[in-house]
């Protein structure tokens, strides 16, 4: 979902300030997406071990790819406190390259 301004060429993303487990952060809103993921830096602040691990094949609009994916139990808020939702969050591991560093263009 996003929306799009056409004077300017703008597209204007769907984004909400939430807390999750407690930590204040920005969400985007994907009707799309069939999971909910979260930032690696997001997931060492929440400082939980996670519930499951699987291996998981991720499409993209750039392509496809098969990887590790951790899920961890979470909370998340409204900013205002009036909404709050039991969620796993997936944590995807960057496949390495050849070279052997993350692919930015896979996630």
């Amino acid at each position: 979902m996003s929306a799009h301004r056409a004077e300017d060429n703008q597209v204007i993303y769907p984004v909400v300030v939430i807390k999750v487990d407690g930590i204040k952060t920005q969400a985007l809103l994907d009707t799309g997406s069939g999971s909910c993921y979260a930032s690696a830096k997001l997931i060492d602040a929440l400082n939980k071990k996670p519930k499951e691990i699987q291996t998981k094949r991720i499409e993209m609009i750039l392509g496809s790819t098969t990887t590790r994916v951790e899920i961890y139990p979470a909370t998340i808020k409204g900013a205002d406190g009036q909404f709050t939702m039991e969620v796993e969050l997936s944590k995807v591991h960057k496949p390495a390259t050849s070279d052997g560093n993350t692919s930015e263009r896979h996630i």
